[in-house]
């Protein structure tokens, strides 16, 4: 089962991002995912969550949504 204690930010990740855009862009993504997290879905739908992204913030985001498959069995499914 989800446990929303177990959501984390990688404060290191997003010490290391070249500027404040693409920190807002990473936070946004990990709210949103945590926000849908907390209502412990059964699956996971996400409407092109990297469209503004360029190729090193996508991995970041699309690591996370794999992360959630991974630990919490929940589906994703990306429309990219």
């Amino acid at each position: 089962n989800f446990r929303p204690d177990l959501i984390k930010i990688d404060m290191d990740v997003l010490r290391g991002l070249d500027n404040d855009a693409g920190r807002y862009a990473i936070v946004s993504g990990v709210v949103a995912i945590a926000r849908a997290l907390v209502q412990e879905p059964e699956i996971l739908l996400a409407d092109e969550p990297v469209a503004s992204l360029d190729p090193r913030y996508t991995r970041l985001v699309m690591d996370a949504l794999a992360e959630v498959n991974r630990r919490y069995g929940i589906t994703v499914l990306c429309n990219l």
